[in-house]
Formats: C-alpha cells, structure tokens, sequence
C-alpha cells in the first residue's frame, strides 16, 4: 500500500507538471507571455508549479516512513519496497540541497577574497575582468560583487542603477528563497516543464528588481544600463560563482532576446507597484500536507 502511495504521488505529480502549459493559459514556452500579464498571478502560478509537485513527493515519502513496513493500511499490508524507494527518496533530496549548499559556501569563500570598496555607502567585492557584470552572491546576507568593466565603462548614474536594481534583490532576499527553489529545481529535473518553469520564475524575480529600482532611478537609465550590461556578454568566463549569484545578466545564451525585450518594455511603461503577496495565495501550502492524513490509517 505504501508503494502505491508514493507511486500515486509521483504520477500526480508528472500529470500536473504536464499540465503546466494550461495552466498558464499558453501553448508557447512560459517564459514568453506578454510583459501585461498580471505579474502576481504568473509569479503564485509558476511558483506553485514548480514546489508543489516535489513537495506532495516529499511529504509522501516523509509519511511512509513514519509509519514504517509493518502492518496493515486499509486492509492491506504494508511494503518493504515502499519503505526503501521513501527512503531513496529523502536521502536523494538530501544530496541534492548538501551539494547545492556546499557550492555557495565555496563561492562565498572565494568572492571574500576578492578587493572589497565601498559604493553609495555599500561594500562590494570587485572581480577583476573588463566584462559588464553584477551579482548578488550569498544567502541571507548575500555579498555585491562587480566587474572592474563595470566600475570602469559605466558613467556614475548608469552605475547607480545597477546599484539600485542590485538592493532590491537584496531588499526581497532572492539569493536566499531561489537558493530553495533552485533545491527543487535541481531535485525535479525529471519532471516535465521544469526548466521551463525555472526559467519563468527567473523573469519575473528581475521584472520585480525592475520595477523597485525603477521608484529609486530613471527607468530610462535603468533600461540602458540594462541593455549595455546583457549586450555585452554573458558572464565570465572564469567566474562559475555566477551560478550561485542574483544579477543584473543572469541568463542563459540563446534566451536573452525574448526576455530583455520584455524588461524594457516594462521599464519604458508606466511602473505599477508590485502588488503586496496575499496570505490566502499560500493556503496551497497545506495540501501538501495531506499526506500525513493517512497516518491513522496505518494499523501496527
């Protein structure tokens, strides 16, 4: 019974990954609706498709265990073989967030060696490359590192909207929560749709530093700093940190078009405040505890 269980879980959640283009409302790649789309409603949709199935998997597994491999549920005996793949399960999501964990401390450990300065009363750490790059590294408290090009080639004001678009990553503590959803990301990989999804989530988390560093500068120079940083490459090539940072050019090469064209629009429109989350676009959150409702079901 509980292999059926956890087999019912991962079918579930296959079948609602699958379903992810109707969801969205959109037969083409997500990350390409159009920039008017509610930025609320992509952000709850994409987020909850991309944790919930691997959560349901997770809570799953975490109520097999708890009940273990003797006994009855609902009539029917308890299996070893269910046991062993909730087992696999938890230890694989362990891996997968130690790994993850163990490269951002790295990184952290390797950005502090960096020359640290001040910039509008905030230390930075400076990577010494002629590339246009900017970049949040850490978790909670994450650590503003810059490009020697970008201190070099960027006229004060254009660098004080990189500056700008940098805090609100750190103001929504994005290096922290996507460190979770890049958990699960890297955890899913399997699943349908999930980098498409990651990738979604990506957008939206920069039209929202977009949209906070647009009340603090001119939009207008934000957008040219923006299409000057993105334009003049990817990152650097020594610098694999970036893969465990939150930037200005976070994107992978052969996506930047469709996504840079849809920031600009963005900034050239009215800027609307980013709608305050309501607490009831969580209530999700306890069906992933369902789970555990099968506990008194299990006779010893």
């Amino acid at each position: 019974m509980h292999l059926v269980m956890i087999l019912s879980a991962i079918a579930f959640a296959w079948g609602l990954r699958q379903a992810t283009p109707l969801w969205l409302g959109s037969n083409r790649q997500i990350s390409n609706q159009n920039v008017t789309h509610d930025w609320h409603q992509r952000w709850w949709r994409s987020l909850f498709l991309l944790t919930f199935p691997p959560l349901l998997v997770l809570t799953t597994s975490l109520a097999v265990l708890c009940m273990g491999h003797h006994g009855l549920m609902v009539g029917l005996p308890a299996s070893k073989s269910g046991c062993a793949i909730a087992v696999g399960i938890c230890i694989y999501l362990v891996l997968i967030g130690l790994q993850l964990f163990i490269s951002i401390r790295n990184s952290t450990r390797q950005i502090a060696t960096y020359n640290k300065i001040e910039l509008d009363g905030k230390s930075a750490r400076v990577l010494e490359v002629p590339t246009l790059f900017a970049a949040q590294v850490g978790l909670w408290q994450p650590e503003l590192v810059i490009s020697r090009g970008m201190l070099t080639e960027f006229t004060p004001d254009r660098l004080q909207a990189v500056l700008c678009h940098e805090q609100a990553h750190y103001h929504y503590h994005d290096t922290f929560w996507f460190f979770w959803l890049g958990w699960l990301r890297q955890a899913t990989f399997w699943l349908p749709n999930t980098e498409a999804l990651w990738q979604e989530l990506l957008l939206l988390r920069e039209l929202r530093a977009d949209r906070w560093a647009a009340q603090q500068v001119d939009p207008l120079l934000l957008a040219e700093s923006l299409l000057m940083t993105v334009t003049s490459a990817i990152a650097p090539d020594n610098f694999s940190e970036l893969d465990y940072g939150v930037g200005l050019n976070q994107w992978k090469e052969g996506e930047q078009g469709d996504r840079l064209a849809e920031r600009i629009d963005a900034l050239l429109a009215e800027a609307e405040p980013i709608p305050r989350p309501k607490p009831w676009y969580l209530t999700w959150l306890i069906a992933v505890l369902l789970p555990f409702l099968s506990l008194p079901l299990h006779l010893s």
